[in-house]
């Protein structure tokens, strides 16, 4: 059975991996937008907030989630 601590650090990891590749979308320069698009702003806020997400869950301990 997955733990709320295990459950917090998969958010992490994937909101943390989300901001990375969204900011990596910049330094490729893919799409005709210069900058931070719309849309890339939309996900860099989704990823912040299941990054925080996951941060709320790790003192849940070894309980189950």
């Amino acid at each position: 059975m997955i733990t709320k601590r295990q459950l917090g650090l998969i958010c992490m990891t994937l909101g943390i991996l989300g901001i990375l590749g969204l900011l990596a979308i910049d330094l490729v320069r893919a799409g005709n937008y210069g900058g931070i698009g719309p849309m890339q702003r939309l996900g860099l806020i989704i990823a912040g907030l299941i990054t925080l997400l996951g941060l709320t869950l790790l003192p849940g301990g070894n309980r189950p989630a």
